[in-house]
């Protein structure tokens, strides 16, 4: 389905700086293994948000639209396309902080039903992030704003730091990004809660307090050692990088996602050690009441090596996702489909230049469902 097209060219520059703070401090000592964890030291203020993204898009099948299609290029063949310009600011003082980002993408680029944060007045510009926060202790935090929905490890990732151009199909239909609403967290070390009531609607209008609302919890724990939501990202340098390390994670939704009564779950896993990251997520959605009520499920797996010492990263991908009728369009009944890929990042000069070039080829089983997938190449540059 996919073919080569050599004659693309990924003359494409990104710029990105991004300033998310580890959740996690490194351990003081020479030893890791000390139980206690050092408070965080965060500095007063942060540095300007500035993100620019762009694609080859090598050959492109996409999957259809709504919940289906989820970050597939909107048009099938090859391309260069821009894909997102995020910007903003992230400050803070003592115990309180405070962030606001806006993020841009092509006109024609759809959002996923779940993205949230879009702003009315221009289809293709969203908020993704504007919170206060106030965080007297790292076992208590209060945010209020337009933040992240705590809901799957995917969706914790930043978009800079995915090992692949896009997430798996089934993690873009199901778990929602960015609402407006209130989180309460709590970092206790070895276990790291996040609980959320948020507005169901996916712009921020008027209809923020009359669209619904959805609960969500994440619960995560890291046994041994720091592990994070993006633990590929530790160099050889942290004192953890020679421990074997892993984490697991719940995340549980109620309310009005996409429609009342949705019941969503989730549970992921994480393994490190020295150059080898290994990532498993499973997400189901149940919406409304009854056995007939429409069920949706995907898993996908991500174990990924680098190959030379933080310079260059193999990633690949299996992934599962079975759609209800509803989503599933000529089909019938529920139908599965399957995907592989992969993927290669290479990173220069401290990760600030970063190349990334991955594929996803998907099979439905349904023979009137047509295959799917896309071939990217990636750009960055983080100043």
């Amino acid at each position: 389905m996919i073919g080569a097209r050599a004659r693309v060219l990924a003359g494409v520059a990104v710029l990105a700086a991004t300033c998310a703070l580890p959740r996690h401090a490194h351990a003081a000592g020479n030893a890791p293994g000390l139980s206690a964890r050092p408070e965080p030291n965060l500095p007063e203020t942060y540095p300007l948000v500035l993100v620019f993204q762009g694609d080859a898009v090598v050959d492109a099948a996409p999957s259809g639209s709504g919940p289906a299609a989820g970050d597939d290029p909107p048009r099938g063949g090859s391309e260069l396309r821009f894909r997102r310009l995020r910007i903003g600011e992230d400050v803070g003082r003592g115990a309180w902080r405070a962030r606001a980002l806006l993020e841009a993408s092509s006109r024609d680029a759809a959002f996923a039903p779940v993205e949230g944060g879009r702003l009315p007045t221009a289809g293709f510009v969203r908020v993704t992030e504007a919170f206060a926060a106030w965080r007297p202790h790292r076992a208590f935090a209060l945010e209020l704003g337009a933040q992240r929905v705590p809901f799957s490890l995917s969706r914790q990732v930043d978009e800079v730091d995915l090992r692949l151009p896009e997430r798996a199909q089934a993690l873009v239909a199901l778990a929602p990004d960015y609402r407006t609403g209130f989180t309460l967290a709590s970092d206790l070390g070895l276990l790291d809660l996040r609980v959320t009531g948020m507005s169901a609607d996916r712009s921020v209008d008027d209809r923020l307090l009359t669209s619904g609302y959805f609960g969500a919890l994440r619960l995560s724990a890291d046994p041994i050692g720091p592990v994070g939501t993006a633990p590929w990202r530790r160099g050889a340098d942290d004192p953890w990088y020679g421990w074997w390390r892993f984490s697991g994670g719940v995340s549980v939704l109620y309310g009005t996602l996409l429609a009342p009564r949705t019941l969503a779950l989730g549970g992921d896993a994480q393994l490190q050690w020295r150059r080898v990251t290994v990532t498993g997520e499973y997400v189901g959605q149940h919406v409304g009441a009854g056995t007939a009520a429409p069920t949706s499920q995907g898993a996908v797996v991500e174990p990924g090596v680098f190959l030379a010492s933080e310079r260059l990263e193999l990633v690949l991908r299996g992934s599962w996702y079975r759609q209800p009728p509803s989503m599933s369009g000529a089909a019938p009944g529920p139908t599965d489909t399957f995907a592989g890929g992969g993927g290669l990042t290479f990173y220069a000069r401290d990760a600030h230049v970063r190349v990334q070039a991955g594929l996803e080829l998907r099979r439905t089983l349904d023979a009137r469902l047509p295959d799917s997938g896309w071939a990217i190449i990636r750009a960055t540059l983080v100043l």
